[in-house]
C-alpha cells in the first residue's frame, strides 16, 4: 500500500505502535490495553503518562517515585516569560507556545542527544513545563502577571492554578485530570 507524505511531516517515519489501538466502529480508543473511558473514569494525568511511557498503570510507589521526577521541571525559565512578553498581542497562541518550546531546547545543553534515557528527560520537562507555559501565555494575553506553579501540585492541579491564581476544587482538578 503506497503512503502520502505530506509537506511538514518530511522525515516522520509511519509504523505501527503498541501505544495505541483506534476501533472506529466501535468508538474504541484503547492505550496500552486500556479503554480510554477505564483510565478517565479511575486514573490521574500522571498514571496516563507512566502507562503510555512504561507500558503498565504505576503502583503506588512507582506513581510517587514518577511525581518526585516530574516535580523540579513545572517551572520555565525567565527568557520564556520575557518572550512571551515581548510578542504581538494578537500572535496565535499555537505559535507562541511553538517559539517558547523550541526556545526551552537552547536551556537544554544535551537536546541534541536522541538516546532513550534523555528523550525521556526531555519528555519530562515537557509533560511539566507545556502547562505551564500555556497558563503564563493566557494570563500575560490577560494582562495579567504569570503564576508560578507549585511543584507539590499535580499537573492538573498545577495548571488550574498557574491559570486562574487561585486553589482549584477538587472537581474541577479531576475534570482536567480526565481532560
Amino acid at each position: 500500500m503506497e503512503q502520502t507524505i505530506y509537506r511538514g511531516l518530511d522525515g516522520v517515519y509511519i509504523d505501527t505502535t503498541e501505544i495505541c489501538k483506534i476501533d472506529g466502529e466501535k468508538g474504541k480508543l484503547i492505550y496500552r490495553g486500556y479503554d480510554i473511558s477505564e483510565l478517565a473514569d479511575k486514573a490521574s494525568f500522571e498514571e496516563v503518562i507512566y502507562l503510555l511511557w512504561n507500558g503498565d498503570l504505576p503502583t503506588q510507589s512507582q506513581l510517587a517515585s514518577f511525581q518526585e521526577e516530574l516535580k523540579p521541571h513545572f517551572a520555565v525559565p525567565d527568557e520564556i516569560i520575557d518572550l512571551f512578553r515581548m510578542l504581538p498581542k494578537e500572535t496565535q497562541p499555537m505559535h507562541a507556545l511553538q517559539s517558547a518550546v523550541s526556545t526551552l531546547a537552547s536551556f537544554d545543553d544535551d537536546s541534541e542527544d536522541v538516546s532513550l534515557d534523555n528523550v525521556r528527560k526531555i519528555g519530562i520537562k515537557l509533560v511539566t513545563q507545556f502547562p505551564t507555559l500555556v497558563a503564563t501565555l493566557e494570563r500575560i494575553r490577560q494582562g495579567k502577571d504569570p503564576v508560578a506553579p507549585k511543584p507539590e501540585y499535580s499537573i492538573a492541579r498545577n495548571f488550574l492554578y498557574m491559570l486562574n491564581n487561585e486553589e482549584p476544587t477538587e472537581a474541577a482538578v479531576r475534570v482536567m485530570d480526565v481532560a
